[in-house]
């Protein structure tokens, strides 16, 4: 059984800790200077954690309870999402397995244009996603993301 304490200490650690590499890995591609291991670094760090985000924020509930979602916090979350972010999440479900989580033959070879990653609409769009999720988080869990005040100050 799903504890609020175990829906509390997703939400403010392993969450956030989803959505901060995304966009450590984001901000080090931004700055990557052309080098091609810290690019090829940054996108298989992204798609890992854009995959995770998608089962998160897509999938429905979780029939063992082993992973969590975010139809956990939010009824029918995923309807809350808009359409325009289905090609990312079509291309994550398509190609992240084969191309990135998997060694395997399907894996794209050289550097055809259909092997890039369009990696900057990516972020934008787990970053709306993520903003409508908090948007529609009932105040009990906002309170929860919220940065905790130093008693020193």
């Amino acid at each position: 059984m799903i504890t609020e304490k175990m829906k509390n200490e997703l939400l403010c650690e392993h969450l956030m800790y989803e959505i901060e590499m995304l966009n450590f890995s984001y901000h080090l591609w931004c700055n990557s200077q052309g080098r091609q291991s810290v690019i090829n670094l940054c996108i298989d760090n992204m798609l890992l954690h854009s995959r995770n985000l998608m089962e998160f924020f897509y999938y429905s509930r979780n029939k063992k309870q082993q992973y969590a979602r975010a139809v956990d916090y939010i009824n029918n979350f995923a309807n809350k999402i808009p359409a325009k972010y289905n090609k990312i999440k079509k291309d994550i479900q398509r190609r992240a397995n084969p191309e990135v989580m998997h060694l395997g033959y399907k894996r794209i070879s050289g550097t055809p244009p259909e092997k890039a990653w369009d990696i900057v609409s990516n972020y934008e769009a787990w970053k709306e996603i993520f903003e409508i999720f908090i948007f529609n988080l009932s105040d009990k869990y906002k309170k929860i993301l919220q940065p905790k005040n130093d008693e020193n100050e």
